[in-house]
C-alpha cells in the first residue's frame, strides 16, 4: 500500500487531500485508534471525494484492480467513475432520509441496491452473495402498503 496500514496518519498522504477532506481526516486521528476505529467515523462525501479525478494516478491507477479485483469495466477511469457516479447517488439518497424528506416513490430508491451490490460483488463476490441473500429491501419495495 503507498502510503501504509495506518494510511490516515501518514502526513504525505494527509497533504494530498483537499483541504476540508485533510481536516477531517486529521481531526479523527487526533485519538488514532488504528484504521478500523476511524474508518466508520468518517463522511460518505470524505470517501465519495476520494474518488475524484485528482486522486486517480497517484491512487487508483496503481491500485484498484487490486482493490476492486472482480471489476466488468476495463479502465481505471471507467471503474472509478462508475464508483463515484454510485456513490453519489447513494449519499443524496442517505441525505434525504437523514432529513426525514419523503424517500417512497422516488425513482432513485429502487436504483440503490444495485450500485451497492455491484460495488461490493467487484470486491467480493462471497460477499455480495451473502448481501443477496440478507437484504430485504427488495421485497418490500416490491411490495407497498401505502
Amino acid at each position: 500500500m503507498r502510503y501504509g496500514n495506518d494510511w490516515p496518519t501518514n502526513v504525505v498522504f494527509q497533504n494530498s487531500l483537499p483541504y476540508k477532506d485533510k481536516q477531517d481526516l486529521v481531526r479523527l486521528t487526533q485519538d488514532y485508534q488504528g484504521v478500523g476505529k476511524l474508518l466508520p467515523e468518517l463522511k460518505l462525501s470524505w470517501y465519495e471525494n476520494m474518488l475524484a479525478k485528482r486522486h486517480e494516478g497517484r491512487i487508483w491507477k496503481p491500485f484498484i484492480k487490486q482493490v476492486f479485483p472482480n471489476s466488468t469495466e476495463n479502465t481505471v477511469s471507467t471503474i472509478r467513475n462508475t464508483l463515484k457516479n454510485g456513490c453519489d447517488i447513494i449519499r443524496k439518497q442517505r441525505n434525504r432520509i437523514a432529513h426525514h424528506e419523503p424517500i417512497f416513490n422516488q425513482p432513485t430508491l429502487t436504483q440503490l441496491l444495485p450500485l451497492i451490490e455491484e460495488a461490493v460483488s467487484w470486491r467480493c463476490k462471497k460477499t455480495v452473495a451473502w448481501l443477496r441473500a440478507q437484504e430485504k429491501a427488495t421485497e418490500l419495495l416490491n411490495n407497498p402498503i401505502f
